[in-house]
């Protein structure tokens, strides 16, 4: 049997490198909600990481994780607040 980085004409630090861009495309989700600083990123990296696996799962979580935010602006402070109050 014949090395699959053979196969696919990369040597080993090319499959590392394509497995870290299919890892990073797969969380792709639980970044941006981080990022964003999401209200709900700790659930949103749960659905991403369990249900991810299923395009549902994927496009459920990408979809939560982009949504517009409602933040409130501080005036006193100078900065957005997350959450409705």
């Amino acid at each position: 049997m014949e090395n699959l980085g053979a196969v696919l004409g990369v040597g080993i630090v090319g499959l590392l490198i394509l497995g870290l861009i299919a890892l990073a495309i797969y969380v792709l989700p639980s970044i941006i909600a981080f990022l964003r600083e999401h209200p709900y990123a700790f659930p949103i990296c749960a659905i991403n990481i369990l249900l991810g696996w299923s395009i549902i799962g994927y496009v459920a979580a990408l979809v939560w994780a982009v949504w517009p935010l409602h933040r409130r602006y501080d005036r006193y402070n100078g900065r957005f607040l997350n959450g409705p109050f």
